[in-house]
């Protein structure tokens, strides 16, 4: 009798990051140097009317930008200009990308009801708030009643998943994730549970989060997070602090043992995942060391840390919560016996900034997007933190990009760590394709595995002018 294989399959995947609108762009931006962080857009806010002229501690204007989060082909999705303009710009974005991960797995528009579950960490942001009784977003109607359900819909956290299970006919759970910086990974946690117990047959699981309104920035600047010159200097001495950032992934997943009957194209396959949280610190918001430890032993009790060439950290560049998270590694790899700078260490908050409930998902999309390619990233640190102890760990910082290590399966993990103690910790793995089959699938995606190369198709939801005043 064969085990039974019981990882889930990573069957699409779509990202709208700072400097990659698409998958395709992110593969080209882990092959370069730089960084996607500029100046807050002047289309935003005015900037100085909120944070001042001058950077200073825990002050700056800098962020990582999408181009342009309002452009959204509201016909495509069965919404009028009114309605789409009372959405948070965060939903419009998670339908968008949404639709691509389907689209991407071979799921969109199968013209019949899935047994799929949506779960998408998210937060809600100040757009369409305003402080008297006319409309609730710039340039939205506001008729003799007042704004329509629309408006209410725009405002409710819940719709950054209830439309793609209703645009799209899902009929799994639908759920939105709120736990801070680990929301993505802790719906990644949630899709993963649904799939095993058979709560759902196929999880899209997406995260998005956009700087709309100066809010972010401003009660940041307050508590002394962000880096006064607008860098992230994970892993390096100069960790000051972290910069905001912005933008939405999602992925598609399924049981192995049913994405291989269906004949769907598998582009990774998740080993392994957990989440925790910290419990009683001595701030709601310090980093626990402990609990970080009991959640990785939670994962690598069933998967061995050796095999895992690659992790990315969490790493949003404080002089604190960096060092924490090492130690933490650290300590369980040590502890399995791992060899000391065996494995890679990256974050990629260094190129596209900390994009609070979207990082983890971010993150994963990386190491997916590497597993496949079969190259480790580079982490251009100029000089690394003392208070890492790297040259006595399992890790070492890649200075150029690299072939992946042989290995018998290549792995890889991403951390998130919510800012209220939440802690995820996922592994990833790259899945060969199989010999092509003698007949088409039995069932599911129409993509055969080995049928497509590594990039997504062309969107079918193109950008249209923005809606007046969104």
């Amino acid at each position: 009798m064969t085990e039974r294989d019981t990882r889930i399959a990573v069957i699409g995947l779509a990202v709208r990051l700072p400097g990659a609108e698409d998958v395709t762009d992110l593969t080209a931006m882990l092959g370069r140097d730089g960084v996607e962080v500029g100046e807050v857009p002047p289309s935003r806010w005015a900037r100085h009317l909120y944070l001042g002229e001058a950077p200073h501690r825990g002050t700056h204007h800098r962020g990582a930008f999408l181009v342009d989060p309002f452009s959204f082909d509201h016909g495509a999705f069965g919404l009028t200009a009114e309605e789409a303009v009372l959405l948070d710009p965060q939903q419009r974005v998670m339908m968008e990308v949404g639709a691509r991960a389907l689209e991407d797995a071979g799921y969109l528009g199968v013209h019949r009801r899935l047994d799929a579950g949506v779960f998408v960490g998210a937060r809600m942001n100040a757009y369409g708030f305003d402080q008297g009784r006319g409309p609730v977003a710039p340039g939205a109607p506001a008729g003799p009643g007042g704004p329509g359900p629309a408006a209410l819909w725009g405002r409710s956290q819940n719709f950054m998943a209830a439309w793609l299970s209703d645009r799209f006919d899902l009929a799994g759970p639908s759920l939105v994730v709120d736990t801070a910086c680990s929301s993505s990974l802790s719906a990644v946690w949630l899709a993963c549970q649904s799939l095993a117990t058979g709560s759902c047959e196929l999880a899209l699981v997406g995260a998005v989060d956009l700087l709309i309104d100066p809010l972010t920035f401003v009660l940041l600047s307050r508590t002394g997070a962000l880096s006064p010159d607008g860098l992230c200097h994970t892993f390096d001495s100069r960790a000051n602090g972290y910069v905001p950032g912005e933008g939405a992934a999602a992925l598609v997943l399924k049981p192995m043992a049913a994405a291989r009957r269906d004949g769907d194209l598998v582009l990774g396959a998740i080993s392994g995942v957990a989440v925790n949280n910290d419990g009683r610190t001595m701030g709601v918001t310090t980093p626990n060391l402990e609990a970080q430890i009991d959640l990785l032993d939670k994962v690598y009790r069933t998967v061995d840390p050796a095999t895992v060439q690659y992790v990315e950290a969490h790493g949003t560049g404080t002089a604190i919560g960096d060092p924490i998270e090492v130690r933490a590694l650290t300590e369980v790899f040590g502890r399995h016996g791992v060899p000391r700078n065996s494995v890679a260490l990256g974050s990629v908050k260094r190129r596209i900034g900390h994009l609070h409930s979207a990082s983890g998902l971010a993150g994963l999309a990386k190491i997916i997007v590497s597993l496949r390619e079969g190259t480790v990233p580079a982490v251009a640190v100029e000089s690394p933190n003392p208070r890492l102890n790297l040259a006595d760990s399992p890790f070492h910082l890649p200075e150029t990009a690299r072939p992946w290590p042989d290995a018998p399966v290549r792995r890889a993990a991403v951390s998130g760590f919510g800012f209220g103690g939440t802690n995820a910790h996922v592994v990833a793995e790259a899945v060969p394709a199989p010999a092509a089959p003698a007949g088409p699938p039995a069932g599911g995606s129409p993509r055969t595995p080995g049928a497509a190369p590594w990039a997504p198709p062309a969107p079918r939801w193109p950008s249209a002018p923005r809606p007046a005043g969104s």
